[in-house]
């Protein structure tokens, strides 16, 4: 039974009413890009971890836009249980009676509609603009890109970024001097490795929202999604790679691991866990493909806290956790990042070919040794690849370690990642 024209008019009141109390929180970096897409014809869509703040952006982006120049609805809401393909033109027709004429459409979760896309392909062709979010679970945004072939831009929004994790503790640097702005810098870098960037949970740290989050991805997200037979094998594996982030994976033994039938079994499960937004896979940097596919991934984790609270003994894996921080700060600027290796055997953290970028993270190098090993692969590396610049990030810099080589730098976390624009 398609839904009535008087109960769509109360859940559009309804929802509106509740968009315009929702709480905007910390103002996102994203907002920005968001806002100069404003002017383009193509559908923006913003995908996403759950809970990572979309709909809360979605509120954000309608304030600068202007209250009067918006429609608003959410498909997830259970009262349109009913709402099909046929019922947009209803939906148009109510909100033209209720709003009158605007052409910005703000949609959450409009992959719950079955045959969305034909809607919206038609009123973008009549000049409407589109912001939507997804949930990964339901529509991943490469699932996106094949219904709205070259007519979509899509944006990745993750947990908080240590420059929105300032705001949202209110730190202000500004009334600082240079050694106190790089004390403070350093603590809050040390929380945020610990806290991570899931927005109510941060809001809320006694809380269980970050095991409920997980337990929520793997169950909707994953399970039930692929119509999986049971959940511990992908929990287990799962439960595995927070334990032992931004490290180098061979398909072989993770197979024997978590005790599946094959690797093509462990492959699907790493693309539902990166699908979900849990994981990410990074490949070796190599002009040989067979000798890239072949070569171990290195796993990393959507977000710090989710570690600190499931793995074992976190406070064991600092160095490791402290580099997969240093990915998602530079995934938020860089699509592609691979991990390198040169020919003697020797590991670069990241390679972003893009930026000519080889990024060596170190927690602490205050050691010789430490500081020699480091120095030298990120040297090897450059040898290789005489066009590439290299940097050291650290969680500090006490000593004030100084290379002789004019193509590396050693740089703190905290003073990388205070801007959003930071340019290395």
């Amino acid at each position: 039974m398609a839904i009535s024209k008087i109960a769509l008019r109360e859940v559009l009141q309804d929802q509106r009413r509740m968009f315009s109390a929702l709480t905007r929180g910390v103002s996102r970096t994203l907002l920005v890009e968001m806002q100069a897409l404003r002017a383009t014809p193509q559908v923006v869509v913003i995908t996403g971890l759950r809970r990572s703040g979309k709909s809360t952006l979605l509120a954000q982006l309608g304030d600068s836009l202007g209250e009067q120049s918006f429609y608003y609805c959410n498909f997830e809401d259970e009262r349109l249980g009913d709402f099909d393909l046929n019922s947009f033109a209803l939906l148009e027709e109510v909100l033209l009676e209720l709003y009158g004429a605007r052409n910005i459409f703000l949609l959450d979760e409009v992959q719950v509609v079955e045959g969305w896309e034909r809607f919206v392909r038609r009123a973008q062709d009549s000049g409407v603009k589109f912001f939507i979010t997804g949930s990964n679970a339901s529509l991943p945004s490469k699932e996106f890109g094949s219904k709205l072939t070259g007519r979509h831009h899509s944006l990745d929004l993750f947990p908080f970024s240590f420059e929105e994790f300032l705001r949202f503790r209110g730190v202000s640097l500004d009334v600082m001097s240079g050694a106190q702005i790089r004390a403070t810098l350093a603590r809050l870098f040390q929380e945020f490795l610990a806290q991570g960037g899931i927005p109510l949970a941060l809001q809320y740290p006694e809380s269980s929202i970050l095991s409920e989050l997980y337990r929520d991805v793997i169950y909707r997200d994953i399970v039930v999604r692929y119509k999986l037979d049971s959940e511990k094998p992908v929990k287990k594996l799962a439960f595995y790679l927070f334990n032992n982030p931004a490290t180098l994976q061979s398909y072989s033994k993770l197979k024997q691991l978590i005790q599946v039938g094959s690797i093509t079994t462990i492959k699907n499960y790493l693309q539902y866990l990166e699908s979900a937004w849990l994981c990410f896979e990074l490949e070796l940097y190599d002009m040989s493909v067979k000798r890239q596919q072949l070569s171990p991934k290195k796993i990393l984790c959507i977000d710090s806290g989710f570690i600190s609270k499931l793995a074992i003994a976190a406070q064991s894996k600092q160095g490791r956790i402290f580099e997969n921080v240093i990915f998602l700060e530079l995934r938020r600027k860089y699509s592609e990042i691979y991990y390198y290796l040169t020919a003697k055997d020797e590991e670069v953290d990241f390679c972003i070919p893009r930026a000519g970028l080889f990024v060596q993270v170190c927690l602490d190098l205050s050691g010789v040794e430490t500081r020699h090993r480091e120095i030298k692969s990120l040297e090897g590396a450059l040898a290789e690849n005489p066009e590439y610049r290299g940097v050291i990030i650290t969680l500090d810099n006490d000593n004030e370690a100084e290379i002789s080589n004019p193509k590396i730098k050693i740089l703190t976390a905290g003073e990388c990642f205070r801007y959003p624009k930071f340019e290395w």
